[in-house]
């Protein structure tokens, strides 16, 4: 039989031969041809409904496809004529047959407005897992649109996690493959003055230059002072700004060039982008850092050496090209997490229990909350927040995640059988988890590892049990944690790390985990992830080492909700400047600093001797409708007291989420449901204009919060650090 159809990506017409007396299956294959196929639809700078914009672009919606004529709009021809070079720029030198190597239809949304937050027309363009999408202008640029579509590439490939040194690779690939595009399709301007530069043909201008990367702020080397921290996690861990380490790499190996006491001889485009294809393909794995692009962009030039004319010379440049920027060399500003050896070097490990997590219906693990609410969600699919993708696995598709809750909780995830371990020798846990829990220099939320021997009829602490990455802090006993005075996983481990522990001391006897969260009476964070558990022993190399599950990316199942990656996003550190005592104008806070308004109708805070105040805002609604929260962000007393940066989201039930800035501002979502709504936080920077001389400024106000069906909400503003 013959099976016709259109899915959300793809055209479907697959040939499929059932064997008429087994009824099974004995043939099956793909009569689609490759093919591009493209479908184009206009928002008209009309703000979305539903802040959804892949019902958006629907089939009825169409206002171009492939093969259809001009229609005079330039941004619809040239989000048609650029997805289409961008197909073929794969195709032609990869033969791969478009995003996902298989056909997927390359959809495109232009002049689209977000409902809820950000000016209209929309200033950015992002991929999310599904299609293109682009406000007004922004398919103007073939870079632009090259880099876009890349993202869906490494989703389908390499699977780069979005976040810290993995997600810089992340952007900085599709700022390759992107440039690489825009250098070699013979579209826009590609004069010297602006050759490397990334979004020259918009009408903001070039956002980023791959050959001097500090032109915009950004690094050109791992230990260059632009390389960020990202403390405050408003760019997924700088993930727009440290992509200029490998930005300047794909520069150097395609045009070469002398550089941190390197001269590099450029090997040429064609041949820098199979090298960086092969990294992508068949190299990368979802949370590698610039340690491992180093090392596979030499692999893979070796490994390609005698096909599309690379040589070992060219290998000797992309060689200084990588020492050039540093990449073997962690960050001086931000290093990244140490990783913790399975087993020392010339053993292998046999594993009496392994779980990479991919199957969250085996029954293996189970979780429940001792006091408050349960923020463990596995799958993290299952999470309330939609706005959130909590997949971020170092294997596969799935992970544990442990949301940092805003109130007094504890909850675990645990195992529900015991392992045996032997008599004699030394069994070890490991796992991999990536953490960033409330608290910098207070410790205010955490995890612990704990153990049973018993059934879970008891648990004690696995702490001293680490030997490679344990514990990195106290939890402040202060705020009403059930862990408080604990040592624990803390504050943020910048990225994903190993841990390990011996369980010598536990030999002979049946033990069992759990993985532990306490968190305080208010503020919560991105909370805690984990994968690749396992229990096992080590023994001398040559024997068979049992299987650790697969490093490759996995794709993703058609529900998995939608990341969006925008192709604009940058904030900078704050100041490194002291931090002024606060004062509230009345109350005592939850915590020292803070401070909650019952009325919601003001807050003010004082400086005393310091210019500069680095802090957020909340504000929640208790009650029961389909309630607005409007907020005025910035009102001073004595005006241009204050600079205004920061994103809004929702926890709770909530439609959408919006990201808002400038100055005087205003910022509203739509939020139906019952209960606790929280919306936040606001980041702010309040700058003085006399430091020495105490001044009250009104932060937040006015604030309004309406019911806009049913209910008579409360509300309050907190003020946290």
């Amino acid at each position: 039989m013959e099976v016709r159809g259109v899915s959300a990506s793809e055209v479907i017409r697959e040939l499929v031969l059932v064997d008429a007396r087994l009824g099974t299956i004995a043939l099956h294959f793909n009569q689609i041809a490759d093919a591009k196929t493209r479908h184009v639809c206009n928002n008209n700078n009309v703000r979305d409904g539903d802040d959804n914009p892949d019902n958006d672009c629907t089939a009825a919606k169409y206002v171009r496809s492939e093969g259809g004529a001009v229609t005079g709009n330039t941004d619809v021809d040239r989000a048609y004529d650029y997805s289409g070079l961008t197909y073929d720029f794969y195709k032609n030198n990869f033969n791969r047959d478009s995003i996902d190597g298989a056909g997927m239809q390359l959809i495109s949304l232009v002049k689209y407005c977000c409902y809820s937050s950000g000016g209209c027309p929309y200033a950015n363009a992002f991929w999310d897992g599904y299609q293109m999408t682009y406000g007004d202008g922004y398919a103007s640029a073939d870079d632009v649109v090259g880099h876009e579509l890349t993202h869906g590439v490494t989703e389908h490939t390499s699977g780069l996690l979005y976040f810290y040194q993995a997600g810089a690779i992340n952007e900085s690939l599709s700022d390759v493959f992107g440039e690489y595009l825009d250098l070699t399709d013979g579209v826009g301007n590609d004069t010297a003055g602006v050759k490397w530069q990334m979004g020259e043909d918009l009408s903001i201008g070039a956002i980023r230059s791959m050959s001097n990367p500090p032109t915009y702020g950004d690094p050109d080397r791992t230990g260059s002072p632009n390389y960020t921290a990202d403390t405050g996690y408003g760019d997924h861990g700088g993930v727009h700004t440290n992509s200029g380490v490998n930005n300047k790499a794909a520069f150097l190996i395609a045009d070469g060039g002398s550089f941190n006491g390197q001269t590099i001889a450029g090997i040429g485009i064609p041949k820098a982008a199979q090298i960086y294809y092969r990294v992508q393909t068949a190299y990368l794995t979802q949370a590698a850092d610039y340690q491992d692009l180093g090392s596979s962009l030499t692999a893979a030039c070796s490994a390609l050496i005698g096909t599309a004319g690379i040589t070992a010379s060219d290998c000797t440049q992309v060689a200084k090209a990588v020492l050039a920027t540093e990449m073997a060399t962690p960050p001086t500003n931000a290093p990244a997490p140490l990783d913790a050896p399975v087993c020392a070097a010339g053993q292998t490990p046999t594993n009496l229990f392994f779980d990479n997590l991919e199957n969250p219906g085996s029954g293996k693990w189970a979780s429940a909350a001792l006091v408050g609410s349960n923020g463990w969600y596995y799958p993290p699919l299952s999470n309330p927040f939609g706005f959130y993708d909590a997949a971020q696995p170092t294997s596969g598709q799935y992970n544990f995640w442990g949301y940092d809750r805003p109130g007094v909780s504890d909850y675990y995830i645990g195992m529900t059988s015991n392992v045996a371990l032997p008599a004699s020798g030394t069994a070890y846990l490991h796992f991999k988890h990536t953490y960033r829990f409330d608290g910098t220099s207070t410790r205010y939320d955490g995890g612990v590892v704990e153990y049973s021997t018993n059934n879970g009829g008891s648990w004690s602490d696995a702490g001293g049990l680490f030997v490679n990455n344990g514990y990195n802090g106290t939890l402040s006993n202060s705020f009403g944690n059930p862990l408080g005075g604990r040592q624990a996983f803390t504050g943020s481990s910048f990225g994903y790390t190993a841990s390990r522990a011996s369980l010598a001391s536990l030999a002979g006897q049946n033990v069992r985990f759990r993985f532990r969260i306490g968190t305080d009476s208010s503020g919560d964070e991105l909370g805690w992830w984990i994968d690749d558990i396992r229990i096992y022993t080590c023994g001398a190399a040559g024997g068979t080492p049992t299987p650790t599950g697969t490093a490759t990316a996995t794709p993703l199942p058609a529900n998995q909700p939608k990341v969006y990656v925008p192709y604009i996003l940058k904030q900078e550190p704050p100041p490194a400047t002291a931090t002024p005592t606060l004062t509230p104008s009345a109350g005592n806070g939850p915590k020292p600093g803070f401070w909650e308004s019952n009325t919601g109708d003001e807050f003010y805070v004082t400086t005393n001797g310091a210019s500069v105040d680095n802090f957020a805002v909340y504000i929640s609604v208790n009650g029961c409708g389909n309630y607005k929260i409007t907020h005025t962000p910035l009102e001073p007393i004595v005006s241009n007291h204050f600079s205004f940066s920061g994103a809004f989201y929702a926890s709770g039930t909530f439609s959408s989420n919006s990201v808002a800035s400038g100055t005087d501002g205003l910022s509203s979502l739509p939020i139906p449901g019952c209960g606790n709504i929280s919306g936040g936080p606001w980041s702010y920077t309040a700058t003085w204009q006399n430091a020495n001389q105490p001044l009250v400024a009104h932060v937040v106000g006015p604030v309004s919060v309406e019911a806009l069906t049913s209910g008579s909400p409360s509300y309050k503003v907190t003020r946290v650090k």
